[in-house]
């Protein structure tokens, strides 16, 4: 081992002394994020972060990596002396943004103490379109009621973009125009009364000229439900033991405008029976559903059929769910 060390000791005097001496890079850079202030919709962003390298080794730009499709980063060269300045080059584009919005870019670098950093773009776009609410919410809608929005679009001032026509195509929604305009509409969005129960799901489509983009679409949604709600819809008994009879409640609640009777209850198991209460005439009816365990074998799954005069819901149907475990010896 000696012998090596004396074999390897001549080659350090033959090093420069520089690279015995040189210490490491340093990314020095002033500001880590820029503010562009507010702009308009489809401006593309652009800044150079100026930075230097601040240490005696050479500093080397690794990669890049912007946080999603719109942002950009690029850089002359990658590889800096001591003392040398960079910039590194970043571009957002604005087009279908809006609102405050923070984009980044990550930078990997082979500074000791920056392995990695990010870059940020801040700031407020301001659509060419704006459209209030941006969304058509219903909500929940008693079957038989309807309902309806109102719609605003405006074009911003000093934007180009111009509202060529709105269309909505549906069985369920109409469509009223209250001011009409190039610049400006406002509208009506009516939910038809006689939709049937279920989830709604659509768009209203403005088409656009003089723009980056040719429509913006409005989602409508609503939740059109029976005037006749029953909860719970699936009665469970769970774990069937013992010999004394289970009983459980369930409520029915009329929403509705028209009153409502129950002219029969049909359960389809034996072990099931169900006797009816009158809460609030034509409107709140309570079931209590009793089981039998002596007439119960292994996993009950049935149900119970109750028959209404209401002229939108004829028939509710309660699902009945159980387990009686075998009997051990």
């Amino acid at each position: 081992m000696r012998f090596i060390g004396y074999l390897f000791l001549p080659l350090l005097f033959l090093l420069p002394q520089t690279a015995l001496s040189e210490g490491p890079p340093r990314f020095s850079i002033d500001d880590y994020e820029h503010d562009f202030g507010r702009v308009s919709q489809g401006t593309t962003v652009t800044h150079k972060f100026k930075f230097k390298n601040g240490g005696e080794g050479h500093l080397i730009i690794q990669r890049t990596v912007a946080a999603c499709g719109c942002t950009v980063a690029s850089l002359e060269q990658d590889a800096f002396t001591a003392g040398e300045s960079g910039e590194l080059e970043v571009k957002f584009d604005t087009t279908g943004f809006s609102g405050e919005k923070v984009k980044t870019v990550r930078v990997y670098t082979n500074d000791p103490d920056q392995r990695s950093f990010v870059l940020s773009l801040r700031g407020t776009i301001e659509p060419d379109v704006v459209v209030e609410p941006r969304r058509v919410f219903f909500g929940d809608v008693v079957s038989g009621e309807g309902g309806s929005r109102d719609v605003s679009i405006k074009i911003r001032d000093g934007a180009s973009a111009r509202i060529q026509n709105v269309q909505l195509h549906s069985n369920h929604f109409d469509l009223q125009e209250i001011e009409s305009g190039d610049k400006h509409r406002l509208m009506r969005v009516v939910l038809r009364p006689d939709v049937s129960p279920g989830e709604i799901r659509e768009r209203i489509v403005i088409g656009l000229r003089g723009d980056k983009r040719q429509s913006v679409n409005i989602p409508l949604y609503a939740s059109v439900k029976g005037a006749l709600q029953m909860s719970p819809t699936t009665l469970s008994f769970g774990v069937i033991e013992g010999e004394s009879v289970l009983s459980r409640r369930v409520r029915i609640n009329n929403l509705g405008r028209d009153d409502f009777e129950i002219s029969d209850i049909a359960a389809r198991h034996q072990a099931i029976t169900v006797k009816k209460t009158v809460i609030e005439e034509g409107k709140i009816v309570d079931l209590e559903v009793s089981l039998d365990p002596l007439t119960v074998e292994g996993e009950l799954r049935t149900g119970v059929e109750i028959t209404t005069n209401h002229p939108d819901q004829k028939r509710l149907s309660l699902s009945v769910y159980g387990t009686k475990p075998p009997v051990t010896r």
